[in-house]
């Protein structure tokens, strides 16, 4: 029986990509509550967790390049 011919065509899907795509674009939304008019403390609140969450979307989405890179180079795509 001869072995089968690997898939060649199938991209390697990294779950961190669209998580890291959905974060950033969360992140990206929550930056503009800096300009709402509040107290001083709570506008760095929001610009913190704005700039982490976009931080934390943008290394997830490398990561997931990276391995998903990494997984097509291995597998010869």
């Amino acid at each position: 029986m001869p072995a089968p011919e690997p898939q060649k065509d199938t991209p390697y899907y990294d779950p961190l990509r669209p998580l890291g795509i959905f974060l950033s674009i969360f992140g990206l939304s929550v930056l503009p509550a800096v300009l709402i008019e509040a107290e001083p403390l709570e506008r760095y609140m929001n610009l913190a967790v704005g700039l982490v969450i976009l931080a934390l979307g943008l290394g997830f989405w490398i990561v997931g390049h990276k391995r998903a890179k990494a997984a097509r180079e291995k597998k010869g795509l």
